[in-house]
Order: structure tokens, then C-alpha cells, then sequence
């Protein structure tokens, strides 16, 4: 989908001033989130999905689109652009970059649709957001993995779906060699 600059700036600027209109940014705030709904709404305008082809329920469009739309949303609710922004950078993105298509079948569209939400886990106690740092380890166990670490300032955590975890398979390799991307629930028991 290719919109001209200006069009695209006006049409989500618009948007986002009509639908966000009755929103209480404050109150939001105070609580720590800015509702599922309000993702869930923006997912129904594809706004969840903003990298990802149509194929997949995403708007298809590209980055500099992505900059404008973030960009047009935080002018009316930086919450509301930065949580737009991780939702689809640091969540789905990645899955719809490199996942296989049955991958992107099962996680992307629901992500795309902004039926599910995604959290970021990359950043730990001692590490900060230092890659080669990570100390969060991931055994595989037959068909799964059994993974032991902590992460903190989890982008979107409180409500997610699903996790992105960033951690250590490879415990021998220097570096950020040996560090896998790994998705699961958030509702697996051990996750807190």
C-alpha cells in the first residue's frame, strides 16, 4: 500500500483524534496501561498490524509509513503510539520477518488483528538491554524448552497474549552467538 506522506499524516491524525477522543490518558496512566480495547480498536484499523501483508491481516505497509502513524498517534497519546510502536517492532515484526508461513499463520494473524497482544522480554537485572549479556537460559526438554532467567522492564507485559523472550541456548558461545528467540503464552506457569 503506497499513501502519500501528507494523506497518511492527515487520515491517522484524524483517526486518532476521533477514536481517541473520549480516552482518558491520565487515568490510563494511573493504572498502568493503556486498555485492551483500545489496542483491540486500533488492531480492527490495522494498526497492530502495520508491517505485515494483507495476506497475514496486516495493512502492508512499509517504514516510513510505520514512522508516520506512530508519529501521528503519539501527537494525540504518546502511550498510545509507543505501545502501537512495540506491539508491532519489538512483537510481531519479528515473527512475520523470519517465521516459516505456517509460523505466520498461527502467531502473526491474531497479532495483526490486534486479537492478541505481544510483550518484549529482552532486558534483565544486571544486563539492562545489553544482548551479549544475557544470562536467561533455555534448555530444550524433548519437544519444548525449560527456560530459567528474569527479565524485567517487559514492554506490554501486564496485559500480553504472548511473550517474545530472548535467551541463552547455547551457554558455550561468546557473545550474542547462542541466543534464540523464543514465543510462549504468558499465562505458562513460572511466568510472573
Amino acid at each position: 500500500m503506497h499513501l502519500s506522506e501528507a494523506l497518511l499524516r492527515e487520515g491517522v491524525h484524524a483517526e486518532a483524534r476521533d477514536f481517541l477522543a473520549g480516552y482518558d490518558p491520565w487515568k490510563a496512566e494511573d493504572e498502568g496501561w493503556i486498555g485492551d480495547d483500545v489496542i483491540r480498536e486500533l488492531g480492527e484499523r490495522r494498526l497492530t498490524g502495520l508491517f505485515v501483508g494483507e495476506e497475514y491481516g496486516g495493512a502492508g505497509l512499509g517504514y516510513l509509513e510505520y514512522v508516520l502513524v506512530v508519529t501521528e498517534l503519539s501527537k494525540v497519546d504518546p502511550s498510545v503510539g509507543i505501545s502501537i510502536a512495540a506491539h508491532n517492532s519489538l512483537g510481531t515484526n519479528h515473527i512475520y520477518k523470519f517465521g516459516s508461513p505456517e509460523q505466520r499463520e498461527r502467531w502473526v494473524k491474531p497479532l495483526a488483528s490486534g486479537q492478541k497482544i505481544a510483550a518484549w522480554a529482552l532486558t534483565e537485572p544486571g544486563s539492562g538491554s545489553d544482548l551479549a549479556s544475557l544470562r536467561t537460559k533455555a534448555v530444550q526438554d524433548g519437544d519444548h524448552y525449560v527456560v530459567n532467567g528474569q527479565k524485567t522492564w517487559t514492554t506490554m507485559a501486564q496485559h500480553a497474549d504472548w511473550g517474545f523472550f530472548l535467551v541463552r541456548t547455547d551457554s558455550d558461545a561468546k557473545q550474542q552467538e547462542g541466543i534464540s528467540f523464543l514465543l510462549a503464552p504468558m499465562d505458562l506457569p513460572g511466568i510472573t
